[in-house]
């Protein structure tokens, strides 16, 4: 390792000591540090839970435009059972979900392309 290399290492090294020798010291920095690491910790389960299910609510919900006698509650059940399924399939692996889901997705952005190639076409050919 250069010279220059092992200078820089060495100064974090003690920038870093420097830092972390306060919180090594006293125990209310240990227990703000343990909260801190909760705090983000439940943030980040509270995410990877309330995402998927917001966006299968509002999905089925968009579906629930097109079909108005689709009550409320019906909506609520099948969103309720898109995500019973799909977090009941994740322990099979990412892999293995994204492979079923990959003929939907494929469908979905041929649709998207196909209507938005359709309105070029039809309302305005010079964008």
């Amino acid at each position: 390792m250069p010279i220059v290399g092992t200078l820089t290492c060495l100064l974090q090294t003690t920038r870093n000591s420097a830092f972390k020798l306060p919180y090594e010291k006293h125990e209310r920095f240990h227990k703000a540090l343990m909260i801190f690491v909760f705090l983000g910790t439940c943030m980040t389960i509270g995410d990877g839970v309330l995402t998927p299910a917001i966006s299968v609510l509002s999905a089925v919900s968009g579906v629930r435009l097109k079909f108005t006698g689709l009550h409320e509650n019906y909506v609520v059940v099948v969103s309720c059972i898109i995500l019973v399924v799909l977090f009941s399939l994740q322990h099979h692996g990412t892999h293995r979900v994204s492979f079923m889901f990959a003929p939907i997705v494929l469908a979905w952005l041929l649709c998207i392309s196909s209507i938005g190639v359709y309105n070029i076409i039809r309302w305005s050919f010079c964008v």
